[in-house]
Order: C-alpha cells, then structure tokens, then sequence
C-alpha cells in the first residue's frame, strides 16, 4: 500500500487557509458589526413581528397565521420553523461564520475543488 505523502496536502492547505483568509479580509467589516440596512431585512422585521411573538408568548407553538399581512395570510412564507427540516443542521454546518463572509468562503473553496476537478495545477 502506498504511503499517504504529507507533502501532496501542503498546496491545498496553504490554498483553502489563503481562500479563508481572503474572505475574512474583504467582509472585514461585518466581523466589527456594520451591517447594511437592507429594505427587504427590515420588512420582514415588521411582516414577521406578530408570528415571533406568538411563538414567544406560547411556548414555541407555531402560528400558521397571522393578520398583520394583507387582512390575514398563511405564515408559511414569512417566518415558519418546521421540526422536520434536516437540511438545516448541514445549511448550519457548511456557513460556519458570519455571513456574507460565510456564503464566499464556501464559493470560494467550492470553486477551488472544481477548478481541481478539471485538472487545473493547484499552484
């Protein structure tokens, strides 16, 4: 059996640590706190008000309705938490960090692994 050559890794080591640190250097920003108010977070904010404090007020029981929105409409699509929902232990597992920094890093590294793929020199 051939032996594992630690030296094979080192290229890709030093290519993910450079990725992680890039993503971290240009989102430096969020890693202080600033945030951009964005007109779509603070909406759903006030869509999502009533349904957060229900949830809150009883225990975790989830509304599936609320009257804020349009006289009445489902909560689906505003702010449901379903127990089922296994994608997001791993949604959770692969955006370790504070987004967008997160989101990059996973492209970025997802775009080195392809670019390995198609046989491209890891240097």
């Amino acid at each position: 059996m051939k032996q594992l050559k630690l030296k094979a890794f080192y290229p890709h080591l030093f290519a993910i640590i450079l990725l992680i640190l890039i993503g971290f250097i240009y989102f430096y920003p969020t890693l202080q706190g600033k945030v951009v108010n964005q007109s779509d977070v603070s909406s759903f904010v006030g869509a999502a008000k009533e349904t957060i404090d229900y949830r809150a007020a009883n225990n975790g029981e989830e509304p599936l309705w609320t009257n804020s929105m349009f006289s009445g409409m489902p909560t689906t699509m505003i702010s449901t938490y379903y127990k089922g929902n296994y994608l997001e232990n791993i949604y959770e597992f692969l955006f370790v960090g504070p987004r967008p920094a997160a989101d990059s890093i996973l492209g970025f590294i997802s775009f080195y692994f392809a670019m390995l793929a198609f046989g491209v020199n890891p240097w």
